[in-house]
């Protein structure tokens, strides 16, 4: 058996390149919403270096109003304790180019149980949210398409005319 882990250092390098080859947008911040890691994913998002991310907050890359919606959602999480999922369009700094991103924000603790701060996935769903919306159109089509659809997605568990619904996450 190969033996992958050489010492914390070597530790904290692996992590690092597992996190950084995830395709969702990946974030962490203290309480008080400065940043103190991320992944290439997101950097493209905001358009900045990690190097030139952390330390920062979110007023310093997107305008006031996103910034307090962010913070609002991340005090959130502190008081309830518990994850929180939401959908959002997010335009990303590289390219311009607009994505509908599944958000889940967690709260973090340390080794002793002591809140740390919010850790932040950005999943995109965009592509699937576009199957969604063809199917519910196509279930609208009158004729044998139509019916065919209707009748395959409820074979699929998908009741016509209705969105799937988001997970909910409750504490433990």
């Amino acid at each position: 058996a190969t033996q992958i882990s050489q010492g914390p250092r070597k530790d904290i390098e692996f992590y690092r390149t597992i996190i950084h080859a995830l395709p969702d947008l990946i974030w962490l911040k203290d309480i008080d919403g400065i940043y103190l890691a991320c992944n290439q994913r997101f950097e493209d998002f905001v358009g900045s270096s990690e190097h030139e991310i952390l330390g920062k907050t979110d007023y310093d890359f997107v305008n006031t109003s996103l910034a307090d919606s962010s913070r609002e959602r991340d005090q959130e999480v502190l008081l309830k304790g518990y994850p929180s999922i939401n959908e959002e369009w997010t335009t990303f700094a590289d390219d311009e180019h607009r994505e509908l991103l599944e958000i889940i924000r967690l709260p973090m603790h340390d080794d002793n149980r002591r809140l740390i701060g919010i850790l932040g996935i950005g999943h995109n769903v965009t592509a699937r949210r576009k199957s969604e919306e063809k199917l519910k159109q196509s279930q609208h089509t009158p004729g044998k398409a139509g019916g065919l659809m209707n009748r395959t997605a409820s074979k699929a568990g998908v009741l016509a005319g209705s969105a799937l619904p988001l997970p909910e996450i409750t504490p433990a």
